[in-house]
């Protein structure tokens, strides 16, 4: 059977605030945040220490990602210059 044992509430807060930040970070790297989203970010950042936490582990994952995304292209490029020899 696939059944887990209930979850506690704190796991499920915690989970939901990384949802949370995960898209804050999507909306503010997307360059479109309103001042409107903005103060709303602002008011969720501080409304709990574990927000704060969760959106500086997003912005390290984007940076990671955004880094790791580059290396790719890189690679890529350098494949695509190869073949074209």
């Amino acid at each position: 059977m696939n059944e887990q044992p209930p979850r506690e509430e704190s796991d499920q807060a915690g989970d939901e605030a990384r949802d949370q930040a995960r898209s804050w970070v999507v909306r503010l790297a997307s360059g479109r945040l309103t001042v409107g989203e903005a103060e709303a970010l602002r008011r969720w950042h501080a409304a709990d220490p574990a927000h704060a936490k969760a959106f500086a582990e997003a912005k390290a994952h984007w940076r990671l990602l955004g880094a790791a995304a580059q290396e790719f292209a890189r690679d890529a490029t350098v494949r695509l210059s190869l073949i074209h020899i």
